[in-house]
């Protein structure tokens, strides 16, 4: 994408999207997404938002409360806190049915997991600022305090020592059948796991109590921490080649712009009110194509063009008719995660560095294969720490190097 923007690809945005006149939704894009989107002074992309405070830890209020051991609801829980309750699910029979059948939290091969956990030690978000200079996770004392708690969870079997090996598309069916009480990840997988437990119809999981349906608690920050998102997850480009004339810019940006008026969220996420959905007593929206699965034809895909602007917090309130107890609660985690979300320092210095661009990717995957093969005792400390001081002399320091110069000159 870099490459491709310095040689033209892409139009310059900047030179339209800040017009509220024109664009009176984009032009609130905040201007440190903006900022991770531009390539050598040239804003490239408009942002899919995604809220910031999006990452956390759910599990199952109905196994904590059994076992006693729910985390603190002022958010004061700490690593050990949420260790005990991994250890309960995984060996105090939190289902009740006499048989060692669970297991403290899911895992698959995505490591994201991982990089949320680090926060809690107080580790950055990719990069972070130590003495004054941007550096990756992986120099930080806190993230080898991290790894070593990550590596006792696997080691005590409070996670599937067969991670590596499992797919992402079925990550979160640990939970929903009862297998494990603790997902890792966006809060809004968590919510869909409470959906899951709330329709009768697909109801299979290991209950506590037979005649309620189970729940799950959003918990975002852990010891004070968790993990930011980059404020997007994707972007729209605009091709120099066949928006050549600045007619055709403007209709395509007036396309993305007015498909994040109000009325649209409902509109590209649910259909026609009286044909896919209508609304209960209580005011809450209810989808009527259930039945006749066809008339999600009308509106199926078209929230792929959503760019959530002016941010996705507010599009999510605009669906107010969707805020039931579940939707709630996530909305409700967001907000008290914001504070304690750790961004990525160096995400808009990366983007502009030359050598990030050529092989800083492939040198970020080769550190988490270290920590993965680190976790699972393939490896020992002495390998894990010289493998990484070897991606520094692979091009890493290079990369350090070019993203310092670039945070010195804006201090």
């Amino acid at each position: 994408m870099v490459s491709a923007a310095n040689n033209g690809a892409f139009v310059d945005l900047n030179n339209y999207v800040w017009d509220e006149a024109k664009y009176p939704n984009l032009s609130q894009m905040a201007q440190s997404v903006a900022d991770n989107l531009t390539v050598n002074g040239q804003l490239i992309a408009l942002p899919r938002s995604r809220v910031v405070g999006r990452y956390g830890l759910c599990y199952r209020q109905d196994w904590a409360e059994l076992l006693g051991v729910e985390l603190a609801n002022d958010g004061s829980a700490t690593p050990e806190d949420v260790y005990e309750m991994l250890y309960a699910f995984t060996y105090d029979d939190p289902d009740g049915d006499g048989s060692n059948d669970t297991i403290g939290m899911e895992m698959t091969s995505y490591t994201g997991p991982f990089d949320i956990i680090q926060t809690w030690f107080g580790c950055g978000n990719g990069w972070a600022e130590v003495d004054g200079q941007l550096v990756p996770v992986w120099m930080q004392d806190e993230y080898f305090e991290a790894v070593e708690y990550i590596k006792e969870i696997y080691e005590n079997g409070l996670m599937p020592a067969d991670f590596v090996d499992r797919p992402t598309d079925s990550w979160s069916d640990g939970c929903k059948k009862g297998d494990n009480g603790v997902f890792i990840d966006v809060l809004d997988s968590g919510k869909r796991i409470w959906q899951y437990f709330a329709a009768e119809d697909t109801w299979t999981a290991s209950v506590v109590n037979p005649d309620e349906n189970a729940t799950m608690v959003f918990y975002g920050a852990v010891n004070g921490h968790t993990l930011a998102t980059a404020g997007y997850n994707g972007y729209f480009t605009l091709s120099a080649t066949t928006c050549d004339t600045e007619e055709k810019i403007e209709a395509a940006l007036t396309v993305l712009d007015k498909l994040n008026d109000a009325e649209m969220p409902i509109l590209t996420q649910y259909g026609l009110e009286g044909v896919n959905y209508e609304y209960d007593s209580d005011g809450y929206l209810v989808d009527t194509d259930t039945e006749d699965s066809s008339l999600k034809g009308n509106y199926l895909g078209l929230n792929q063009l959503l760019a959530y602007l002016p941010s996705t917090e507010e599009c999510t309130e605009r669906v107010h008719a969707q805020t039931d107890e579940i939707n709630q609660a996530q909305n409700d985690a967001y907000e008290a995660a914001l504070p304690y979300a750790v961004v990525n320092p160096a995400l808009s210095y990366r983007v502009n560095s030359s050598a990030y661009s050529e092989n800083g990717a492939t040198l970020d995957d080769k550190a988490s294969a270290l920590r993965t093969q680190y976790i699972c005792g393939a490896i020992s400390m002495d390998d894990f720490k010289s493998g990484l001081d070897n991606i520094r002399t692979k091009g890493y320091d290079t990369i350090i190097e070019e993203v310092n110069e670039q945070y010195q000159a804006n201090q």
